[in-house]
């Protein structure tokens, strides 16, 4: 299964957003002055056809260079 991730990071808080296949969406986010982690998961009510599934899977591929792109652009921002 291909899951679509992405990294969020502010000068406080890191976040994490991860949506599987199964319409799943979990987010964490953790406070850096604290520490604290808090996090949430919300699943949708129906399921995903098996086109949706490979169109999410296809969009992540063609995508994934890009996010890669904007992640390291973040860390280098949070980093200074």
């Amino acid at each position: 299964m291909a899951y679509r991730r992405l990294l969020v990071e502010l000068r406080r808080w890191k976040s994490v957003l991860t949506l599987t296949p199964t319409e799943i969406l979990n987010v964490s986010a953790k406070d850096k002055a604290t520490n604290k982690t808090q996090s949430i998961k919300i699943e949708g009510s129906s399921g995903l056809s098996k086109e949706e599934v490979e169109k999410m899977k296809k969009d992540a591929e063609l995508h994934a260079t890009e996010d890669k792109q904007k992640q390291a652009l973040i860390e280098a921002r949070n980093n200074c």
